[in-house]
């Protein structure tokens, strides 16, 4: 058995009864995509995010497990402080419920959720802070995406994977999960203090798919 994290790993054995030692750990191999050229269309868009003094970014479906109405209330606290712009790349059945929430808190203005994009590299290196607010996680792929582009990572330390890509908080900040005053103090604190974006990269490459072929290959050959 292979599990893609090691929360993943857990929760598999208890599920089917089995053994922790016959469950291996190998990664979710990550692909670092290269930044395309924002087109005239993006940056008209998207030109209020871009003019932000903290410009955040998050990337997955509009889903219930991706926790974004957590994260709307943490913008509307920075807001109270800071000139703070999110960016969400995704879509989902809760656009509706999340466009409302935004009005609600007065945070419409400084929302920007122009739907799905296949290459969030292009939007990821015009950040100041990624966040992953989300309840749970298989593994959290977008993690390792945005250490790739030399992004500071904010994230919930959710079930499962945010706290492996990140070595305990070595690589990026980790919260409670639904900690709304947490979430908005590790976010000064990354826009105030980057990370260095080497080190962020070279963590990434822990994640190359050339390295997991190597765990699986060896793994088989071991068998």
């Amino acid at each position: 058995m292979v599990a893609v994290s090691e929360g993943v790993a857990e929760s598999l054995g208890a599920a089917a009864g089995l053994p922790r030692d016959q469950i291996e750990v190998i990664h979710n191999p990550v692909r670092p995509m290269n930044p395309d050229a924002m087109t005239t269309e993006d940056r008209r868009a998207l030109d209020g995010w871009l003019a932000g003094e903290t410009r955040l970014i998050a990337v997955g479906t509009l889903k219930r497990a991706k926790g974004y109405d957590v994260l709307l209330r943490v913008l509307a606290d920075l807001r109270g402080r800071r000139d703070a712009r999110l960016l969400i790349l995704g879509e989902g059945p809760l656009r509706g419920e999340l466009e409302a929430l935004a009005r609600d808190l007065g945070v419409g203005e400084s929302l920007w959720m122009p739907g799905f994009c296949p290459n969030p590299a292009t939007f990821l290196k015009h950040a100041h802070v990624f966040v992953l607010s989300s309840n749970w996680e298989g593994f959290g792929n977008v993690i390792v995406e945005a250490l790739a582009a030399g992004v500071s990572v904010v994230s919930t330390d959710c079930l499962s994977g945010s706290a492996e890509i990140l070595d305990g908080g070595r690589f990026g900040r980790l919260v409670a999960t639904g900690d709304t005053p947490g979430m908005a103090k590790a976010i000064e604190e990354a826009a105030h203090s980057p990370d260095d974006l080497d080190r962020l990269k070279a963590r990434a490459e822990d994640f190359r798919p050339a390295r997991q072929a190597a765990c699986y290959l060896e793994l088989v050959a071991g068998s």
